[in-house]
C-alpha cells in the first residue's frame, strides 16, 4: 500500500517542491508577487511575501507534468481505488488540482502561523511538513477511495519525507533553511 500512496501522491509532492525550485532559479519572475497583495489580519500579514503566484504557477505546472507522466506509464493499482488516469483529460485536470490542493494546504498552513505569531519562515513542526498532504488528500477524494489507513500512512510518510529532502535541499543550496 505504501508504494501505491506515494504515487499517487507524487504530483503533490512535484507541487510542493516546485515553488522553491522556480525561486531558486528565477523562473516565472512576472509572477513572483504575494498572493495576499500584502493583506493582514488581526494586524498580522496574511500569508507573508513568500507565497506568490510563481509558486501557485509552477506548483501547477509540476503536478501536471508529474500527472502526464503518470498517464504515459500507468502503474497498475491494486489497494487503492483511483479514476485519476483515467483518460489524459483526467489525468491533466488531476496534476491541476494537485497543485492547487498543496498551495491552499500550504497557504493555510500559513495563515495559521502567521496568526500565531509565527514569523514567515520560521519553523512549526509538524505543519510545515503536512498542511499540504493533508488538503491534499482531502481535496482528492472524488478521484481516489482514500482509506483511514491509507490517508494516515501517507500523512506520516510525507512528514518523514518532508525532513529528508528539506534537509537535503538545504544542503546542497536549493533552500536557504533545513526544514
Amino acid at each position: 500500500m505504501l508504494v501505491e500512496v506515494l504515487y499517487l501522491a507524487l504530483p503533490a509532492f512535484a507541487a510542493n517542491m516546485m515553488p522553491v525550485v522556480a525561486a531558486r532559479l528565477k523562473l516565472l519572475s512576472a509572477l513572483d508577487r504575494p498572493i495576499d497583495a500584502n493583506l493582514s489580519l488581526r494586524g498580522k500579514p496574511l500569508l507573508g511575501r513568500n507565497k506568490t503566484w510563481r509558486g501557485v504557477a509552477a506548483a501547477v505546472i509540476g503536478g501536471v507534468a508529474v500527472s502526464y507522466i503518470q498517464y504515459l506509464f500507468a502503474m497498475p493499482l491494486e489497494t487503492v481505488s483511483t479514476t485519476a488516469f483515467a483518460s489524459l483529460p483526467v489525468a491533466l485536470f488531476y496534476g491541476c488540482i494537485a497543485g492547487i490542493l498543496v498551495m491552499v494546504g500550504d497557504a493555510l498552513g500559513s495563515i495559521m502561523k502567521r496568526q500565531l505569531g509565527i514569523a514567515s519562515g520560521a519553523p512549526c513542526i509538524p505543519l510545515d511538513q503536512i498542511d499540504y498532504i493533508v488538503v491534499f488528500i482531502l481535496g482528492t477524494a472524488f478521484f481516489i477511495s482514500w482509506s483511514i489507513p491509507a490517508a494516515a500512512l501517507l500523512i506520516v510518510t510525507t512528514f518523514f519525507l518532508n525532513l529528508v529532502a528539506n534537509a537535503l535541499a538545504y544542503g546542497i543550496g536549493i533552500k536557504n533553511t533545513y526544514w
